[in-house]
Order: structure tokens, then C-alpha cells, then sequence
């Protein structure tokens, strides 16, 4: 274990916007030699500038974690960003469900928990419960139901086989 990495690959709590790097290297790097089950995701807002190129880097960045950790059927589900009025999420919502070109992914609905009074802004829902509860339910749909001879559940996913 190397004790010398540079300082750009630290997350610090002075620097309110660490690259994706930093994010990597600090939060998700340290836990690749881990047994995970599956990941919930729920971000997406910072690239609603750049939908086409989300619809790009998330499917890569899926492809990538599961090769990294050494589990190519790490079963993943995200959340659909809320209902935002500063920004239009629409484009960016449809660019996250590139996502589900994937085996082993899903997702569940935010687009009703937008929090319009939250003092943290109202993308970030105070139900945070609601949307575990929803990211859950799309984990067990996609890790242990299996929906390829009835129909959905109510919570999308791509391990349905399609004709």
C-alpha cells in the first residue's frame, strides 16, 4: 500500500467540487477488493449540461466498476433524478436510462419526491426513506425476481429478456 499519493487524489473538505478522480481514488477505490451484492446510485444533476455524453460515461462507468471490483454481473440501480424548477432534468433523465443497455441494472422513480421547501435545495428530497425504500426494491428486483415471464413489477430494469 502506497502512503504517498499526491494530494489531488484526496477528497478534502476545503475543495467543494473534487474531480471524479479524487471521488474515485478516496470513496470507491478503497472498497474494490469488497464482496458487494450490488450498488444504488442516486446522482446525476451535475451533468445535465452534457446529456449525451452522460448517456456515454454512465454505462462505462457501470462497465468499469464491475470489472475493477471483478463482478461483471454486479447488480446496479440508480434513481431517476427528481423534479427540479431551476433546471430542465428531462434530457438528463432519459441519458441515465442508457444505463439499461446493461444486464443487471435498474432503476426506480424520483421525479415525484423533488422537496421544494428543503433548505438544501429542493432536488435533494428530505424522503430519503422513500427513495431507499424505491432504490431497495429495485435491488431485489433485479438481484433475486425474475421478471422474464411476467409483467413488471413496477420498477423497471433490464434483466427481462426482450424478443
Amino acid at each position: 500500500s502506497s502512503s504517498s499519493s499526491s494530494s489531488s487524489s484526496r477528497v478534502s473538505a476545503d475543495d467543494p467540487n473534487p474531480t471524479s478522480s479524487s471521488l474515485w481514488n478516496a470513496m470507491i477505490y478503497p472498497l474494490v477488493h469488497m464482496r458487494f451484492a450490488g450498488v444504488a446510485w442516486y446522482q446525476g444533476e451535475a451533468n445535465f449540461e452534457d446529456p449525451p455524453s452522460y448517456a456515454c460515461r454512465f454505462p462505462a462507468m457501470i462497465t468499469d466498476w464491475r470489472s475493477k471490483m471483478s463482478n461483471p454481473n454486479l447488480t446496479f440501480v440508480f434513481m431517476q433524478l427528481a423534479a427540479y424548477p431551476k433546471h430542465d432534468y428531462s434530457e438528463t433523465r432519459n441519458a441515465q436510462m442508457s444505463g439499461l443497455k446493461l444486464p443487471n441494472v435498474g432503476y426506480a422513480v424520483a421525479v415525484d419526491l423533488g422537496d421544494p421547501a428543503s433548505p438544501w435545495d429542493c432536488v435533494h428530497s428530505r424522503r430519503k426513506q422513500e427513495v431507499g425504500r424505491r432504490l431497495a426494491l429495485a435491488a431485489v428486483e433485479q438481484r433475486y425476481l425474475d421478471t422474464s415471464s411476467s409483467g413488471n413489477s413496477g420498477i423497471s430494469s433490464s434483466s427481462s429478456s426482450s424478443s
